[in-house]
């Protein structure tokens, strides 16, 4: 329940860059056409209302989820599964989140130089934004991990993240104005909140030796030894 709590205010966070955004940049809600992407997937385009809240919504929230779930399994496998519990042995926790947090955001830069995985800002600028965002999602993850000593709660948050600000909040925000430049992965409002949510976690939870318990790797469990008698 508690790790729950944490994943929702995490979420909770990026809304309100969000809706800050459509109030001040004009015409930077886009439901309208939101609407009308969503209904059309189901070929619901002459109901743009039942096909977005009524079909297309709850699917994302359900089977949505569940599909970006396994690719982000695929992820969390090597970043909290593996490679976080031995930096976090060599270096410590602050360590480990910053060191395997910067080398989460260099694995996602040829897509973000070369592919699309851009909101169309300045490569630098979003650059930028994405590494301080994951940066700071790194620490979160970190807490997650090591407070349930499973990847699980990390699989839930990277799906649920991925599902929300991708699949609702972008695609409700239309590209005009300064909009790009604070919302998206790539954007310095949201890099900013997650920032904000990562230090407020961590300076509320702190990090003792109880935290430890769920992240010990194989060569730091007790074996039993067997003594040989001539």
């Amino acid at each position: 329940m508690q790790l729950n709590s944490h994943i929702f205010c995490h979420l909770s966070n990026a809304a309100p860059v969000y809706l800050l955004t459509w109030l001040i940049v004009r015409r930077s809600f886009s439901l309208k056409s939101y609407e009308a992407s969503m209904a059309a997937t189901y070929g619901l385009g002459h109901w743009p209302a039942l096909g977005t809240f009524g079909v297309a919504l709850p699917l994302l929230f359900t089977i949505g989820v569940i599909a970006t779930s396994v690719w982000a399994l695929g992820e969390e496998l090597g970043w909290r599964g593996f490679l976080f519990p031995r930096l976090q042995e060599r270096f410590g926790f602050h360590g480990a989140c910053l060191i395997s947090g910067l080398i989460w955001a260099v694995w996602h830069f040829p897509g973000l130089l070369w592919a699309d995985y851009n909101a169309g800002t300045n490569p630098i600028f979003a650059m930028s934004c994405f590494t301080v965002a994951v940066v700071a999602m790194s620490y979160i993850m970190g807490y997650l991990r090591m407070s349930s000593g499973s990847i699980w709660p990390c699989v839930l948050l990277h799906a649920t993240h991925n599902t929300f600000v991708e699949g609702i909040f972008d695609p409700l925000t239309a590209s005009v104005g300064c909009a790009k430049y604070i919302t998206s992965e790539f954007g310095i409002g949201l890099a900013l909140s997650i920032v904000a949510a990562a230090a407020i976690l961590i300076s509320k939870r702190g990090f003792g030796k109880e935290h430890l318990h769920g992240l010990k790797l194989p060569s730091e469990r007790p074996t039993e030894r067997h003594q040989c008698n001539d």
